[in-house]
């Protein structure tokens, strides 16, 4: 694919008030021959992360559009809550639920399953483009059906609704849920009630939030601090810092496997996953492989991993930055030393105060 091909998908990209389609570049290229979207947006990717980008493209609707790199979260959300740009409400939420996996559904259906009127949220849901009118029920009265829209696909990050969780998976992750609770997930707050890490360490007047996350299944280190830039330089692909993995498999990589992740595998959604294969070794039965990271897409690991076949029992992050853990247990944390420290804020005017847990 030609450098201009490739400007003129990345133009689109931008300019796309949606996702762009193989149709919609076909249609752009006017009776040209118009290049493969999915072979342009694979080589679009591999450079937004050799060159640091703060965002990246994200299949979604049947498309493809650019999205912001998850560790940027905390910043947009709040920009986009003091502009006033306010969250659904948890009754509008359950509705759409309801639509999403029952629609097309009448407003009945959807009133019968919450137990409470919603017509106020029905349209509250078509004020903002999450739901739309598909047609009319057979039978008395011909009811109103409601289906939802691709603005909910683009909303939710979803390719259709068939990659909604199914309803099976969702009760068995609330059951398994249920039976840990000492579960922590690493915010500063949860909507669910759920124990966060700030409840780990000791009460604190600075406002620490966590560099980054960890997700349910994965254990090991997570770094707090009061400084955003300390955080943005910690997190942003640009200036690859180390991230230390250690998986616990069924069964040791090939060499041609190691190269593959080191060079750089497709993970699917568009994204490249890549990681240096430090070690490997035999563990109670097991095999523990090591892996260096300095990305930050969501659960990389795990979808490599997946990728090339490997069943992951364990996934354990015993590094961040060049810090370890040395001798904290599970829900414990301490201050970082000044030996620690100083290599993280050495480029930095002001030396923020950090934590790890």
């Amino acid at each position: 694919m030609t450098t201009e091909e490739l400007q003129i998908i990345e133009a689109l990209l931008l300019a796309s008030g949606d996702v762009l389609t193989q149709s919609k570049l076909d249609v752009s290229f006017d009776g040209d021959s118009a290049p493969q979207l999915a072979d342009g947006v694979l080589q679009l990717q591999k450079e937004y992360e050799k060159t640091g980008r703060a965002f990246s493209i994200e299949k979604a609707a049947g498309g493809f559009r650019l999205s912001t790199l998850p560790q940027f979260a905390p910043w947009i959300r709040r920009m986009l809550t003091r502009a006033g740009k306010t969250p659904l409400s948890q009754a509008a939420l359950e509705s759409l639920a309801v639509i999403a996996y029952k629609g097309p559904a009448t407003r009945a259906e959807i009133e019968s399953i919450r137990g409470v009127g919603c017509a106020g949220v029905i349209k509250t849901l078509l004020d903002k483009k999450l739901v739309r009118i598909s047609g009319r029920a057979k039978g008395p009265g011909r009811p109103l059906l409601y289906a939802v829209t691709d603005a909910f696909l683009l909303s939710f990050g979803l390719n259709s609704t068939a990659d909604l969780p199914k309803l099976k998976e969702i009760s068995e992750l609330m059951a398994e849920e249920s039976k840990l609770d000492d579960v922590v997930v690493t915010t500063v707050r949860d909507t669910h009630g759920r124990k966060t890490v700030m409840n780990l360490i000791p009460s604190t007047d600075r406002r620490l939030f966590p560099v980054g996350r960890l997700d349910k299944e994965t254990t090991g280190i997570l770094l707090l601090t009061d400084d955003g830039d300390l955080a943005y330089r910690l997190t942003h692909p640009k200036f690859r810092v180390d991230k230390i993995y250690e998986a616990t498999v069924d069964r040791k990589l090939t060499t041609a496997e190691k190269s593959s992740i080191a060079s750089g595998i497709d993970i699917g959604e568009g994204e490249i996953g890549r990681a240096e294969v430090v070690g490997q070794e035999f563990v109670a039965g097991d095999v523990k492989i090591t892996l260096k990271l300095r990305h930050g897409k969501k659960r990389e690991v795990r979808r490599i991993l997946k990728t090339v076949g490997v069943q992951l029992k364990h996934l354990h992050r015993s590094a961040f930055a060049g810090i370890t853990l040395g001798d904290l247990k599970a829900g414990e944390s301490r201050f970082l030393t000044t030996e620690e420290t100083y290599p993280l804020v050495r480029s930095q005017n002001n030396a923020p105060s950090a934590a790890a847990g």
